[in-house]
């Protein structure tokens, strides 16, 4: 799951936190970036978004795709 942070979450609240472990308690990897970073250096999201699919384990090939067709 990708989170794009405005400027008023310079730190990620209590809530963010807990929403975040709960998350990954799910299952889920949960990345966040700076608006900013978006903007000025999308080369570096783009980077660290590929290295966490990298990191991660895909999806089961045997489970049949939505909508019983492969795109």
């Amino acid at each position: 799951m990708i989170e794009l942070d405005g400027e008023s979450h310079d730190r990620p609240s209590t809530q963010d936190v807990q929403r975040t472990r709960y998350l990954e308690s799910e299952g889920y990897a949960v990345l966040r970036f700076q608006d900013a970073d978006v903007f000025d250096a999308i080369e570096g999201v783009i980077g660290r978004i590929r290295q966490a699919l990298a990191e991660r384990p895909t999806a089961d090939p045997s489970r049949k795709p939505e909508g019983g067709v492969w795109r």
